[in-house]
């Protein structure tokens, strides 16, 4: 089953990226910040439990991502300790 998001937060300095899930959650990836992206992109992955290297679909720019998974289903209050958002 894919899983569905939209690009929220982008982190150039540590490469790395926050996507509020549609359950209101967070996924947290590192990828190339000099990719094509804007925040508020429309992301979509398969396997929503697999951590490491996956492929990441952007629906918006039509472009996939190799990204490196960090977390899943962060809450807000995670994703502040780990952004300076």
């Amino acid at each position: 089953m894919s899983k569905q998001g939209t690009l929220a937060f982008i982190d150039r300095e540590q490469s790395s990226a926050a996507i509020r899930t549609d359950t209101g959650d967070y996924t947290i990836v590192e990828l190339d910040v000099e990719l094509p992206m804007d925040i508020g992109d429309a992301i979509e992955w398969e396997n929503d439990d697999a951590l490491g290297f996956e492929i990441y679909l952007n629906r918006s720019k039509h472009i996939e991502y190799e990204v490196f998974v960090q977390n899943h289903a962060l809450d807000e209050s995670a994703l502040r300790l780990q952004f300076a958002v």
